[in-house]
């Protein structure tokens, strides 16, 4: 008799999360969307993500075993979803992809050179010397290394320095991110008094300001990203948290959304695919001149979006049914 495998149980707010910051990231890249709309949802959707990865961090296994676990669930994800992606290119594709860059770009892992999945990437280099912070650093020590990590990410970007394979230059702003997800998840009884409808206000309301602040006072349109920090540190910084604070007052309310859930359960595929099915829209936009609509550009995007959700939703559900092995999963019972 097949033994069963106890599963961890899932935090649904957290994938609720996850799943609106993907249709995030989804929006982001469409090419119709508004940059004012980005301004306000980009500082959210990469930092949450690694928060979200802080969050459910966990030391249960020894250093051996936290790695293979990372290979089997980061890094096989990461080279053949990325192999699916450049070959299909070479069948499937609005623009023409060179085969051998799309294999060294996998392979060097560099910002900007074919990295389609930059970001497990990214998050796999994170998470191992994540490790090593929560596993020999104690106490309100590491918090030191938190800030360390993002004013190094900062201070490589205003020298110009970069991009390194692997995304090194953004692992220390990684590292930032994974620590407040992972001191929330261990204070979160302490900080539940402040998630309230009042708080939700208040962050919202702080937020809003800061936005107009940053875009209409300062001049800022510089956007606020995990790999892009502006000119000002300060104020990435407070965007940044302040941002995630509003977004994980809102998420947490959300009692249960199963499309959503479904969506942040699936973010490698969606991570993986976005761009394909954005493409096949593009080509729909153009050739039913959709576009030229007064006011399209408002909505198109949404729709784009959309339609990447729903079909990439039928990819997710092949994935899981046939090729689990691929995503580093095991069959489900």
């Amino acid at each position: 008799m097949e033994k069963k495998i106890n599963k961890p149980e899932r935090v649904h707010w957290l994938d609720i999360g996850k799943g609106i910051a993907m249709l995030f990231v989804m929006l982001s890249h469409t090419i119709w969307v508004p940059d004012i709309y980005g301004q306000f949802f980009r500082p959210i959707y990469l930092s949450f993500f690694f928060c979200a990865s802080g969050y459910v961090f966990s030391l249960k296994k020894n250093f051996k075993s936290f790695v293979v676990n990372k290979c089997r669930t980061l890094l096989m994800p990461l080279i053949t979803l990325s192999i699916i992606n450049f070959v299909s290119s070479q069948v499937i594709s609005v623009h023409e992809h060179d085969l051998k860059e799309d294999i060294i770009g996998t392979i060097l892992q560099i910002r900007g050179k074919n990295d389609y999945m930059w970001f497990v990437a990214c998050l796999f280099v994170a998470e191992i010397v994540f490790y090593y912070i929560v596993r020999f650093i104690k106490g309100n020590y590491k918090w030191i290394i938190y800030i360390l990590g993002f004013l190094y990410s900062f201070v490589l970007s205003r020298l110009g320095l970069g991009p390194f394979p692997w995304h090194i230059q953004t692992i220390g702003v990684a590292v930032f991110f994974l620590g407040l997800g992972y001191e929330f998840k261990h204070n979160e009884e302490k900080l539940k008094p402040f998630f309230n409808a009042k708080c939700l206000l208040i962050s919202g309301i702080l937020y809003m300001m800061l936005m107009v602040f940053k875009l209409y006072v300062l001049n800022d349109w510089e956007t606020v990203k995990v790999n892009n920090y502006g000119s000002n540190l300060f104020v990435w910084l407070s965007v940044s948290l302040i941002a995630n604070w509003f977004f994980t007052q809102v998420i947490v309310r959300i009692d249960r959304c199963r499309w959503l859930e479904f969506i942040g359960k699936n973010t490698l595929i969606y991570f993986a695919f976005q761009f394909k099915f954005q493409r096949i829209f593009e080509i729909l936009v153009n050739k039913t001149r959709l576009i030229n609509l007064p006011c399209s550009k408002w909505y198109i995007s949404f729709i784009s979006v959309a339609f990447e959700a729903v079909c990439l939703a039928g990819v997710a559900i092949i994935f899981n049914r046939y090729l689990y092995f691929l995503l580093g999963k095991k069959k489900q019972s």
